[in-house]
């Protein structure tokens, strides 16, 4: 049985975290590293994170300062010695058969990467099952059935995906930033030959307030924009004009929805970072421009954008 390194990133999750340590412990799968990296936690955490280590050999535990979410999963691969890599947050759990049937899908089809379906889970709300298409994929295939989703984000997310472990040897978690994942995608599906997908929902995601995802918007969520930008690059190199194509008509889109929620106290900040994105997307239209791949409404979209974000919610995003 190959070694599965789970790598559980903590920080103020003390509700939570024993749940979710235990839906790890209860895997079928038994040949696991259980890496809890406790990120700085002041809310009792770290000493829960102690005592479960206490129960179980499987489990290491890493104390560091306050990183953010990006540096705890990185100080996690960094110690990791499993062959493949598993995500999970400290606040959500997985089922029994989860590690198991992932793991098991991987070696039956040599796959570098495996990504499942999840569900979303509420307070007061019932489930969203998110599925996928079962089958195996590459890299074309990965980005095709990505911008055909309604729900892109089941192929970025970094949890409900079990990776081979060789796949971080090109590529690590951007820290300082926020959408860790949409920074990291494309580096993790350039790194892989085959990728399975497992239609079943396999991981349970908790919605809570106080979670990055439900905290108010600030100017960090512009971090979302410049992932894209990059990706851009990263498709224009692969010479991939069409996937650079279809991520550049995103930009505008992300850009305006997330200026309109960011607070007036921040507006001198958010102006600064629009100066850049701006810089950056006209560099990467007029790339597009030159090589013939940009379409009249792109340059409508591009026009648009170029006076101003709220304009162009008013005028394009409500068309």
């Amino acid at each position: 049985m190959k070694l599965v390194s789970v790598i559980i990133p903590v920080y103020n999750v003390l509700p939570y975290l024993e749940k979710c340590v235990q839906s790890v412990l209860a895997q079928y799968y038994q040949n696991l590293e259980i890496i809890l990296v406790d990120d700085g936690a002041t809310d009792g955490s770290a000493k829960l994170c102690d005592k479960l280590s206490r129960k179980d050999s499987r489990i290491k535990v890493i104390h560091k300062n306050n990183g953010g979410l990006s540096a705890a999963r990185n100080t996690g691969i960094n110690i990791a010695n499993g062959s493949y890599y598993f995500f999970v947050d400290s606040d959500d759990y997985i089922y029994p058969e989860t590690i198991n049937s992932m793991v098991r899908n991987a070696i039956t089809n040599n796959a570098d990467l495996v990504v499942c379906g999840y569900n979303e889970l509420y307070k007061n709300r019932n489930k969203i099952e998110h599925t996928l298409p079962n089958g195996i994929y590459n890299y074309d295939e990965f980005w095709e059935l990505f911008f055909q989703s309604n729900n892109n984000a089941t192929y970025i997310l970094p949890w409900n995906k079990l990776y081979r472990s060789e796949i971080f040897k090109n590529c690590s978690f951007s820290e300082g930033k926020i959408n860790e994942d949409e920074f990291i995608i494309e580096q993790v599906i350039s790194s892989c030959k085959k990728i399975s997908f497992v239609e079943k929902p396999l991981y349970n995601y908790i919605h809570r307030e106080s979670s990055i995802t439900n905290t108010k918007v600030s100017v960090k969520n512009l971090d979302a924009v410049e992932a894209f930008q990059n990706r851009i690059d990263s498709f224009e190199l692969k010479n991939k004009n069409r996937y650079a194509l279809k991520t550049l008509y995103m930009v505008p889109g992300v850009t305006s929805r997330l200026v309109s929620q960011i607070p007036k106290s921040q507006k001198k900040e958010m102006k600064d970072r629009l100066i850049q994105i701006r810089k950056k997307y006209i560099k990467q239209s007029l790339i597009l421009i030159k090589k013939g791949t940009l379409s009249s409404h792109l340059v409508f979209q591009f026009l648009a954008f170029m006076l101003g974000p709220t304009f162009y919610n008013k005028v394009i995003a409500r068309r």
